[in-house]
């Protein structure tokens, strides 16, 4: 196929629509007819009336005593002072609590602190009254046919108590949005599966967009995955349509040659966007077939998330007369972020209090990331116009959970290891109410965050060829006289990872030169340590297949050798064990959490201290092998 057919067969962005615009179209789209339901009222909380409730019963439904004390007429008081009281015999008066029902003949009660009895039962009053004076008169707060909830309201739960005093047991509600979801893509594969093969995409989109329809007050319903066929999508919508209020389909809305849904689209209905000028989420669409809406959606993660938070949730709260609320907060952004122009980004951001501020710290981007966005406290948008923003710039995150608390994140930015996830486990079994959200940037990229205000911890392993110490030389060379502390993980065992058997009987440095290797990042100290022991041995980087191509984690480095990506890499022997590859062991190193020193007046670091020299924790350490702890707690100021 020449470049031209390529061309042909490709469904190409034509106009590409702002996250406003697309909005708007939203808005503009007819609500559709979702009838209505009879339920309990008690039920009823976040559902949207179908008609007004008008009230059964009045509010009182009868003259009711408002405090407690004596009812009798208001006229037998007048006159009363406290120089001239006025004597009430035992028949012009009845004793009454607060909500008993006033007798016929009475109208006042005279609260109990007011009245005075002699020993004949005379009542003595030392003021006058007023008729109706403390009476809860009938319907004082709702007159039997009053409209008390009017059609497309969204019942709260103090709704209620005032429902139910009036005499309404059952409501009528406009019905849930059917939903109709259907997966595409003939390398999709619906979960559980055994084994996942190279090109085979597990369906997660169809159980991300089901549980947020749900939590958007929406029943839904997914069909088996259609394969890339045209003619069997479309006949997959037309058959259902009828049934669902709006359908979304997962992939097939991009401009890959076997997306065909809006080719489809086309053919059965109208296509009002093809296509959004966001990132992630470019590929959303929005159709009407048989006057009812087929949302294309993504089939990247973070893309199909966006796109159903900005857009699906939209059409859904305006044919439940409901509003979106959005929580955000102003803080500063942690360091630069550029940006391509032509889209508007959504950058996701883990936000926390440093050293007594809120800082915005971005996190992993890209479409196809998602783990990013379930340890992400919010995101932010840098507009199609600009080209990024600076370090310190204050911004909106728009906030996933309103209820967050910023002191109780906790973040570590710097060097890779299974150690952090120990930690993570830890901290959620023991604090629960806290979160320890983890990027991996290297030793030296942990320490500049770490210099830059970015971070509570940096992880780090530097070793210094010199001094033969870790650490505190680049330490001083980063922070000059700024009190920086280092609380000890443990001594981690360094080598080279093999695959299992070690089939090329690798057993040197000096045999890498012969094998296709994988390198850990500039600046990592798991490189830094290959650099020295490369240079120690006089081996030329040249000779190394491999060594300018690099990865951030140790976990990575072993999935790439376990899939035969690689013979051989550098990296820690827990990781090596956990993929079940045979490692090679060069030396140990000390793996160490730098910090300020005034972060030790902080909580946070309380807990993290507790839990790094706590059993439990080394527990972890000795079963993962590869740890010596001599130094796990240990504290040195630099």
């Amino acid at each position: 196929m020449d470049n031209q057919d390529e061309k042909k067969e490709r469904n190409i962005y034509l106009n590409l629509k702002g996250i406003d615009e697309v909005k708007k179209i939203i808005d503009k789209i007819s609500i559709p007819k979702l009838g209505s339901i009879e339920i309990k009222t008690s039920d009823a909380i976040g559902r949207t009336t179908a008609e007004d409730i008008y009230a059964k019963f009045s509010v009182p439904h009868y003259n009711a005593a408002a405090m407690d004390g004596i009812a009798t007429k208001a006229e037998y008081t007048f006159g009363a002072s406290e120089i001239n009281p006025i004597y009430l015999p035992q028949k012009n008066y009845l004793k009454i609590d607060t909500g008993q029902p006033i007798p016929k003949d009475f109208d006042v009660v005279i609260p109990e602190e007011e009245v005075t009895y002699d020993e004949k039962g005379y009542a003595a009053i030392f003021n006058a009254a007023y008729p109706w004076q403390n009476i809860r008169i009938v319907g004082e707060d709702i007159v039997r046919g009053e409209l008390l909830i009017p059609k497309n309201t969204v019942i709260r739960e103090k709704a209620i108590p005032l429902l139910l005093s009036g005499g309404i047991w059952k409501i009528k509600v406009v019905k849930n949005p059917r939903v109709l979801i259907i997966p595409t893509g003939n390398e999709v594969v619906q979960p559980p599966v055994k084994s996942i093969k190279d090109g085979m995409i597990i369906d997660y989109d169809s159980a991300l967009v089901a549980k947020l329809l749900e939590m958007w007050d929406c029943e839904y319903e997914i069909t088996n995955i259609v394969p890339d066929n045209q003619e069997i999508l479309k006949n997959t919508i037309v058959s259902h349509i009828k049934d669902y209020d709006f359908i979304c389909v997962i992939a097939g809305s991009s401009a890959g040659r076997r997306d065909f849904t809006e080719n489809a689209m086309k053919e059965i209905g109208k296509v009002l966007v093809h296509g959004v000028k966001m990132m992630p989420g470019k590929p959303f669409s929005i159709s009407i077939v048989s006057n009812k809406v087929v949302f294309g959606i993504p089939g990247f993660p973070a893309s199909a998330y966006f796109s159903a938070l900005l857009f699906i949730k939209r059409y859904i709260a305006k044919t439940l007369s409901k509003t979106i609320k959005e929580d955000r907060i102003s803080c500063d952004l942690s360091q630069n972020v550029p940006s391509k122009l032509g889209y508007d980004e959504l950058i996701r951001v883990a936000v926390a209090d440093i050293n007594d501020k809120i800082k915005a710290i971005p996190l992993k981007r890209g479409a196809s990331v998602f783990k990013s966005i379930y340890e992400s406290s919010g995101y932010f948008i840098i507009p199609e116009n600009v080209e990024g923003y600076p370090s310190g710039k204050v911004i909106d995150v728009y906030l996933f959970n309103k209820n967050i608390n910023f002191k109780k994140n906790i973040i570590f930015i710097g060097s890779n290891d299974i150690s952090i996830d120990f930690l993570k486990s830890l901290l959620k079994n023991f604090y629960p109410e806290f979160n320890l959200i983890s990027l991996n940037r290297g030793s030296m990229g942990g320490l500049v965050s770490l210099k830059n205000m970015e971070t509570h911890f940096a992880p780090t392993h530097l070793f210094d060829p010199t001094t033969g110490d870790y650490n505190i030389s680049y330490i001083k060379e980063i922070f000059g006289d700024n009190r920086i502390v280092l609380l000890g993980v443990a001594k981690r065992n360094q080598g080279i990872i093999v695959k299992k058997g070690n089939p090329l009987n690798i057993k040197t440095i000096e045999d890498i030169t012969k094998v296709r290797f994988i390198n850990r990042q500039k600046g990592s100290g798991t490189r830094i340590l290959f650099d020295y022991l490369l240079d120690k041995k006089s081996i030329d980087k040249k000779l190394i297949k491999g060594y300018n191509f690099e990865l951030y984690t140790h976990m990575a480095i072993c999935n790439f050798i376990q899939k035969g990506y690689a013979d051989c890499g550098i990296g820690i022997k827990s990781a090596a064990d956990t993929f079940g590859l045979d490692f090679i062991p060069i030396g140990y190193e000390e793996y160490e959490l730098a910090f300020y020193e005034d972060f030790t007046n902080d909580e946070r670091f309380d807990i993290i201290h507790n839990l790094i020299i706590s059993q439990s924790f080394k527990n972890r350490l000795n079963e993962a092998g590869g740890y010596d702890m001599s130094i796990t707690g240990r504290i040195r100021k630099v």
